[in-house]
């Protein structure tokens, strides 16, 4: 139904030549390790509801509106990665995104527990507990370069979230960053950092087209003078979501079905 629903308004936004994004942070590795079948399970399904599945977000856009359609205009996935020098080397890793926060039109924030998946929306699996928070302290605020009411609290939320993904304390940019050179700077700065990673290392989990090419401690590419002059380029913590990692790996094959494979001949209930 989240699905559903992107793909939905998205579509309005299109039909009315609207204004409309949609910035979804998510962690690139589920949580635990690659060698986990549980986690590149999760992984499969996140990969196909993205855009690896005729029934994926994308693929429906595209093939409501065609080829030529540009849905990165209207949705963007991205996700977090940081680095740092020690004892004359530097080191990367991923950032594990694992707060549940959600923000629309800087007037109401949704703070809870729950995942975007069956087990936390179903209402059958996991207790899950949330805040919703509409903001009525209103201040007038531009977005997408039109004229809003906006709520004080909840903006300046995401307005802090922000300067931290993106390394900056630009108000032109924080307040209203879905205006096209804003929301194109989102773009660019997250495609910028990913080069610059992938210039310094090697064996980053977005280069990997096989599971054999991830290193979870991806290894220096350059040498240190190189690389540090490098980083210093890199613009806060975001980067692209790779939807075309494992790019080689066949996703309905064993590797990443072995869960659902024994969950046809387990019994559900010798675990309730």
């Amino acid at each position: 139904e989240i699905a559903n629903a992107i793909v939905e308004r998205i579509s309005r936004a299109i039909d009315n030549k609207e204004t409309f994004r949609v910035l979804v942070l998510v962690p690139m590795v589920p949580g635990g390790s690659m060698a986990d079948v549980s986690v590149k399970h999760m992984l499969k399904w996140t990969l196909r509801t993205i855009s690896r599945s005729e029934d994926s977000i994308v693929q429906r856009l595209v093939e409501k509106y065609g080829d030529d359609l540009e849905v990165s205009r209207y949705l963007a996935f991205l996700s977090l990665r940081k680095w740092e020098e020690h004892n004359e080397r530097v080191y990367t890793e991923l950032v594990y995104v694992h707060s549940k926060t959600m923000i629309v039109d800087d007037l109401v924030a949704i703070i809870g527990s729950a995942n975007i998946n069956d087990r936390s929306m179903t209402g059958t699996g996991d207790s899950e507990i949330a805040a919703r928070v509409v903001d009525m302290d209103r201040v007038p605020a531009m977005l997408g370069g039109s004229s809003f009411r906006v709520g004080r609290q909840v903006r300046e939320l995401r307005k802090q979230l922000f300067s931290m993904y993106f390394g900056l304390d630009d108000q032109e940019f924080l307040n209203d960053p879905i205006c096209d050179k804003n929301y194109e700077y989102i773009q660019d700065t997250a495609a910028k950092n990913s080069s610059i990673y992938r210039q310094c290392f090697n064996g980053l989990f977005e280069e990997a087209r096989c599971l054999n090419d991830y290193n979870p401690l991806p290894d220096m590419k350059t040498d240190l003078p190189t690389a540090r002059n490098l980083l210093q380029h890199v613009q806060g913590l975001v980067v692209p979501f790779p939807s075309s990692v494992f790019i080689d790996e066949h996703l309905k094959g064993a590797t990443f079905d072995l869960i659902w494979r024994m969950e046809k001949h387990v019994d559900r209930n010798m675990f309730l």
